[in-house]
């Protein structure tokens, strides 16, 4: 089965919704539980435009975009520079960025992330 980039299947999902079709329907469309089309839906808030653009054909997993979102827009359009250049989409590797970016560069510095960069089993 074929992957289509999570920005173009937030579009999709979407634009099924625009045209009124049920999220339960577009769902189990697209072999997807009903809460997961609502985090879908809302992929993009909190991410900057020219994010969109730099991501929007790459084949990066949707847990990107959670640690993006924790940056300013600035350091959003850097951090997916320096994903693009890497050629590194990985969840790990945005978190790492997030880690990196000075407080001045976070949407919200009260909320320092922590080193945490996923769980792994053996290591």
């Amino acid at each position: 089965m074929n992957r289509i980039p999570p920005i173009q299947e937030h579009r999709m999902i979407q634009r099924a919704i625009e045209r009124g079709v049920p999220k339960e329907k577009t769902a189990a469309a697209i072999g997807l539980g009903a809460h997961s089309i609502q985090q879908r839906t809302r992929l993009l808030e909190g991410i900057c435009p020219d994010v969109v653009v730099l991501l929007q054909d790459a084949a990066c997993p949707a847990g990107v975009f959670h640690p993006l979102r924790r940056m300013a827009s600035i350091r959003q359009v850097e951090a997916a520079e320096l994903m693009e250049r890497q050629g590194n989409f990985t969840t790990v590797f945005a978190k790492a960025i997030l880690v990196a970016t000075p407080d001045a560069m976070l949407a919200d510095p009260q909320k320092r992330p922590g080193v945490d960069l996923g769980s792994r089993a053996g290591g």
